[in-house]
């Protein structure tokens, strides 16, 4: 068959057979390329909206999926806190860890040794004259509250075994107390009782340390920043009372039988007594050592009436009972205790340092 034997029009499609049934004529089919564009429209809209339609369905069975995970999991870790193992029991230390510091060799450290030839003078030191605070021969503190006999006598210390007239009786001198901090009679006790060589070479050593640490003004502090030590700590602190800090250096030393007059130490003692007396705010209440907490105030007194009753030095007289009547002037009124500022209520910890200052006084001979 050649070009010219095609037929001029295509042959016509046959009619439906039912297109009389109904009663009307079936619509005539459109012409090639009439409708060319409108059907890539639609079926560009109509997967449009298929894979629309496919992400809503995946949206929801997401969703529905976290929240069952989510709902499932949460109803487990309910469950498990809820459970108790049998026979366990829980310790409020639990969990708690304890990382050492590094440790610091002391044969490095240089330690300040009094000069043998020369006697340390308590009334000079470095050149400059002790301003002590000077009382009468038997300083006398006035409470600003009822007598002690009468709020320790309605004191509840029954449930503890404590009989308030025993926490009244009076306490041997602090001289006989604490005999035992002579060198001679310090060495015969550590024998007696358990004490080693190498207990005794311990100490040595922690005392050579503390005197280490002294600054050139006597003082100690517990607050070690970078640019203020000659060592790095791994734990620098954050208490800035240096009176606090000075105090407690020098209770080991006491200690030891190390004082101002007396001992390996002595300079060392000397100078952490005179930065106490220079830091000591006189009041009308008395010597106020705490520099923000009365942790200091206790800790002060305590060092001052221990350095006094071990040597009877008048000049430590007058500032350690002026230090201990303002620790009865701060006595809260109503509950009898001592917290961190003067008047507040009491604090089983403050009120502990508190007492034993008095205690010290008493043994010293100071009339509290």
């Amino acid at each position: 068959m050649t070009q010219h034997d095609l037929p001029a029009m295509p042959p016509k499609l046959p009619e439906r057979r039912d297109a009389g049934r109904h009663g009307a004529d079936v619509a005539p089919s459109p012409r090639a390329g009439d409708s060319v564009g409108g059907d890539e429209k639609g079926r560009f809209a109509g997967s449009w909206l298929r894979c629309l339609s496919r992400w809503n369905r995946f949206r929801r069975r997401q969703t529905a999926s976290f929240a069952t995970s989510v709902a499932f999991h949460a109803t487990v870790l309910v469950a498990l806190a809820l459970i108790v193992e049998a026979g366990r029991s829980f310790s409020p230390f639990d969990g708690l860890t304890m990382t050492p510091s590094r440790p610091v060799k002391l044969d490095s450290v240089e330690p300040v040794m009094p000069r043998p030839e020369q006697a340390t003078s308590w009334d000079r030191i470095e050149g400059q004259k002790l301003a002590v605070a000077r009382e009468p021969a038997e300083p006398r503190l006035e409470p600003t509250m009822e007598s002690p006999s009468e709020s320790l006598s309605t004191a509840r210390l029954d449930p503890l075994g404590l009989d308030p007239d025993k926490l009244l009786q009076k306490a041997d001198s602090l001289a006989g107390a604490l005999d035992g901090r002579r060198p001679g009679r310090r060495a015969q006790l550590a024998a007696d009782r358990g004490g080693t060589p190498e207990s005794e070479a311990a100490v040595e050593r922690g005392l050579r340390w503390l005197a280490a640490q002294q600054h050139k003004d006597g003082s100690w502090t517990f607050y070690h920043p970078k640019d203020m030590t000659r060592r790095p700590y791994a734990d620098p602190g954050t208490e800035t009372s240096t009176t606090a800090a000075t105090a407690m250096a020098l209770l080991p030393f006491l200690g030891a039988g190390q004082t101002h007059v007396a001992g390996e130490y002595q300079e060392t003692v000397a100078r952490g007594l005179y930065y106490l007396n220079n830091r000591a705010n006189m009041t009308p209440h008395g010597a106020d050592l705490q520099e923000g907490t009365m942790y200091a105030q206790g800790l002060g007194a305590i060092a001052l009436c221990e350095a006094y009753g071990l040597t009877r030095d008048e000049t430590l007289k007058g500032l350690a009972a002026r230090a201990v009547e303002f620790i009865v002037y701060a006595q809260d009124k109503n509950g009898g205790g001592w917290r961190y500022t003067p008047g507040q209520p009491g604090d089983t910890t403050v009120t502990g340092w508190q007492l034993m200052a008095l205690k010290s006084a008493e043994m010293a001979g100071l009339h509290v």
